[in-house]
């Protein structure tokens, strides 16, 4: 794997994560869901592992995937708007990691 590939999906791994979790903190508390927190988090631990190219970044973030589909589901139904907006990104990064990042 190219090493700039990787140290380049790391970091936006990790930007997005921040971001999730900074502005998801604020959502929570103005009373929103805390989902976003809980995904930022989980995101900044893969960009972590992913930087250390353990063999379980793919699988947290397959788990967040998992987790996020589950939650925009319960959340906004099957209403398609509302599920875009909840999976757009998650899914796109899940894309390129799995096209990109090869764990040996």
């Amino acid at each position: 794997m190219n090493r700039f590939l990787h140290i380049a999906t790391a970091t936006g791994v990790a930007l997005t994560g921040l971001f999730l979790v900074l502005l998801g903190a604020r959502l929570a508390m103005l009373g929103g869901s805390p989902f976003y927190v809980l995904l930022g988090v989980g995101w900044l631990v893969t960009a972590a592992l992913l930087l250390r190219r353990a063999a379980g970044a793919l699988v947290l973030f397959a788990a967040t995937l998992i987790a996020t589909m589950g939650w925009a589901l319960w959340d906004s139904g099957f209403q398609f708007w509302g599920l875009e907006v909840r999976l757009a990104v998650p899914a796109v990064l899940g894309l390129w990691m799995l096209i990109v990042i090869r764990q040996p």
